[in-house]
């Protein structure tokens, strides 16, 4: 019963603060609304609509999206629930680890904290933010299997990462945890290891082949292949944060972290309590998930602070098990636990200095620009319409209720110098095939700052594509023209 209402009560304060608070559309959160909606309409993500995250998310928010429409209710449904099972699991796995049922339940009460604390701050659902669920279970499933040496145990923890690779592919690396359990476990017998590989490889791999068979038999597998393997990595090469050190420098500072140091800080208290011998199992999985996150963080190199929060769900299991152990601690680490316990509880709702906030902020006067713009030609579009931004705001679309005529919706892939020659050609026999009744440029140049990603210049692209340009000039006249915007319309379509 206690758990029952503490889910419930969980996924009520995770709704209420999305839902009920106003939590605006996020480019991310916009881009997965985006390709959810072209899976609903019977395109496939990649192929219809391009991106470069795992494809588990779009079906997710396809998912969510399916019996509310156009409705963002289902999408932070659905987040509110996912975080809530989560701190459910957690809870689990605390329990399960350090065999006392405060601690699991000091866990789960930190993720939810820190969830909420993380929603307030603008944070939507992300990969990063889902794969604390498949992680835990495996956690949980690896004990079980670890316990009872059965086939079917190996197989549920392999299958729980695979789900985890097909939200975010390196997650998965947890299984190189498992891999290291399944042959060191006694027996240490040849046969018994090699079943236990297989299973774990049988789990891993179910997940992945139904994937691959789904794009294969719906023509789109090429397209998955490129984007996971292809484009991904060469987007994390060009803007990697690691070329700057001014940018790492900003990254690390922002508030959005505050929490999540603060948690650090009740993991440091863990790490320091006298009674605490070497690791044993099964303690050492908390380290070793963690190990895991950091090093996720770390070679992504993009540090966009989405990016460090699976580094919660195994500080906030180090952080109640330091809770637990109030009574083992000396006066110096209740100070710590004290100090560090209460500035996490209070960052959720205590507003965060300015002078804290760090890294480029949402331009709130760009955003009313286009949602003045979208409302504006929304009533001149007819059943077929499509329209075009040239611009990094997916937002756009779903604000138009039409669609972008070409896979290529972000201009992000029609802008950056390493892929143009990659993507131009095929935006131009898309916008060939089907011409939009308005294209829309963006005037703006690179937002500035140390990062690499502040460096896209959207409007310079723009007037290099030379071809794009002789394109708009034969089929488009220019209705309009101001600081912010061009707005092309096509010729034989009428104005006003």
């Amino acid at each position: 019963m206690f758990l029952a209402i503490g889910f419930v009560l969980s996924v009520g304060a995770l709704f209420w603060v999305e839902h009920v608070g106003g939590l605006e559309t996020s480019w991310n959160a916009a881009t997965y609304v985006y390709v959810g909606k072209s899976i609903l309409a019977g395109g496939m993500p990649y192929r219809d609509a391009y991106d470069v995250k795992g494809p588990g998310i779009y079906y997710l928010f396809a998912l969510a999206l399916f019996p509310f429409g156009a409705s963002l209710v289902g999408i932070q449904l659905l987040d509110a629930t996912w975080q809530a099972l989560t701190a459910l699991v957690l809870y689990r796995v605390g329990v399960r680890i350090y065999r006392g049922e405060a601690a699991g339940i000091l866990t789960g009460l930190l993720y939810v904290i820190y969830q909420l604390a993380f929603v307030t701050r603008g944070g939507t659902a992300e990969p990063d933010r889902l794969v604390a669920l498949p992680l835990g279970l495996g956690v949980l499933c690896l004990l079980d299997a670890r316990a009872d040496d059965r086939y079917r145990g190996w197989i549920l923890a392999g299958l729980t990462m695979g789900a985890a690779a097909l939200l975010k592919l390196p997650a998965a690396l947890f299984g190189i945890v498992m891999l290291g359990v399944a042959v060191t476990v006694p027996p240490v017998r040849a046969g018994r290891v090699a079943a236990r590989l297989a299973g774990l490889a049988v789990g891993f791999l179910a997940p992945l082949v139904v994937c691959i068979l789904w794009f294969h038999f719906r023509g789109a597998l090429g397209e998955l292949v490129d984007a996971q393997f292809e484009l991904a990595p060469r987007y994390l090469r060009a803007f990697n944060a690691w070329q700057s050190p001014a940018c790492l420098r900003l990254e690390f500072v922002r508030a959005f972290h505050l929490p999540l140091y603060a948690l650090g800080g009740l993991g440091i208290v863990y790490a320091l309590l006298p009674r605490r011998r070497a690791l044993q199992w099964p303690e050492w999985l908390v380290v070793a998930w963690l190990l895991v996150a950091a090093a996720n963080l770390l070679l992504h190199g993009l540090f966009f602070p989405y990016h460090f929060v699976p580094l919660a769900a195994p500080l906030a299991l180090l952080g109640g098990r330091a809770i637990a152990g109030w009574r083992e601690q000396s006066t110096g680490l209740r100070t710590v636990t004290v100090l560090a316990g209460a500035l996490f509880l209070a960052l959720p709702v205590v507003k965060v200095p300015s002078v804290l906030v760090s890294g480029p902020r949402d331009d709130g006067a760009s955003n009313g620009v286009w949602r003045t713009l979208a409302a504006s030609l929304r009533a001149r579009m007819t059943a077929g319409d499509t329209v075009f931004l040239w611009a990094n705001v997916p937002q756009f679309y779903l604000d138009m209720g039409r669609p972008s005529p070409s896979r290529f919706f972000h201009s992000i892939y029609l802008s950056s110098e390493w892929l143009e020659s990659d993507t131009h050609p095929q935006f131009l026999a898309d916008l060939a095939a089907q011409p939009p009744r308005f294209f829309v440029v963006s005037r703006s140049g690179a937002t500035g700052g140390p990062c690499p990603f502040n460096h896209v210049d959207y409007y310079g692209a723009f007037l290099r594509f030379t071809a794009l340009q002789r394109f708009l000039a034969a089929r488009y006249v220019v209705e309009e023209e101001t600081a912010r915007y061009t707005l092309y319309r096509r010729k034989d379509t009428a104005s006003g």
